[in-house]
C-alpha cells in the first residue's frame, strides 16, 4: 500500500495526553512504574463514546507491560520500527520531543538528536526569551529539514503537539501556543500531529487506536 493510499484513509487525532489517571493527567503517570496499568484504566474509561475495538502501540517507551496492560482489554499489536511513520510519508520528518526521524525517497532513514542549545526545553525558557528561542528552534529544524529538501519539493513534517486547524499548538518545543506562522516558517508541505502521521503510515485495520509512547502520549483513530 503507498503512503498516498495510507493517508486517503480517515484519521482522527484524540488527545489521550490529558486523559484522568488515578487523580492525575495521564501525562503526569508517564514516568511512574505502574504507568501501563493506568494508561490501560485510563483508556477504558475514555473509550465508551469511541469506536476503536483494537490497539495499536507506536513508539520508543512501547515496554512489554504497556502492550500486555492494553492487550488485556483490547486486541493489541505493536510497532518495532522506530522509522515506520515517517517511512511510510516519505520524504518525511518525524519531529520528536527528543529526536527527529527521516526518510527520504530512496527508503534511506536516520535520526537526529535534539539540540538543546538551539532548540531549547519550553518550560526552562523564561517567558522573554521564547521568542529568540523560537527563532533558533525554527532554524534548527529548517537545518535539520535541508537534507530532505535536496531531495524532494514537498516534505512531510510530523509536530509531537496538537494541530487545529493546520495550526499548530504548544508542546515542549519553543513555538507559540497557538503559532499560525510555524508551518510557513518550516517550509513544509505538509504538517500533521505525530499520532496522525503513524496511524496513517500503520496498515492496521479500521477501528483502531493508534498511541504513540515516547516523551508523551498521543493518540489517532483509524476511521471505519
Amino acid at each position: 500500500m503507498t503512503s498516498r493510499g495510507r493517508e486517503a484513509r480517515p484519521i482522527i487525532p484524540v488527545e489521550i495526553w490529558d486523559l484522568p489517571a488515578g487523580g492525575k493527567l495521564l501525562q503526569e503517570r508517564r514516568d511512574d512504574a505502574d504507568f501501563a496499568d493506568h494508561l490501560a484504566a485510563a483508556l477504558a474509561a475514555w473509550s465508551a463514546p469511541h469506536v476503536f475495538d483494537r490497539v495499536h502501540v507506536v513508539g520508543g517507551g512501547a515496554t512489554d507491560a504497556i502492550v500486555a496492560a492494553i492487550a488485556a482489554r483490547w486486541a493489541c499489536t505493536v510497532e518495532p520500527d522506530p522509522f515506520a511513520a515517517a517511512r511510510g510519508a516519505a520524504p518525511c520528518a518525524d519531529v520528536g520531543q527528543t529526536s527527529v526521524k527521516l526518510a527520504d525517497p530512496h527508503g534511506r532513514t536516520w535520526r537526529v538528536a535534539r539540540d538543546l542549545g538551539r532548540a531549547p526545553l519550553r518550560d526552562g525558557v523564561p517567558l522573554h526569551e521564547r521568542e529568540a528561542a523560537r527563532t533558533s528552534t525554527i532554524a534548527w529544524l529548517v537545518d535539520v529539514l535541508a537534507p530532505l529538501r535536496a531531495e524532494a519539493r514537498e516534505v512531510t513534517v510530523g509536530l509531537p503537539c496538537e494541530i487545529v486547524d493546520g495550526v499548530p499548538r504548544s508542546c515542549t518545543y519553543c513555538w507559540r501556543d497557538p503559532d499560525p506562522g510555524l508551518v510557513a516558517a518550516l517550509g513544509a508541505a505538509h504538517v500533521v500531529n505525530d499520532a496522525v502521521l503513524a496511524a496513517r503510515a500503520s496498515r492496521v485495520p479500521p477501528g483502531t487506536l493508534v498511541v504513540t509512547i515516547g516523551f508523551g502520549v498521543g493518540g489517532a483513530i483509524v476511521a471505519g
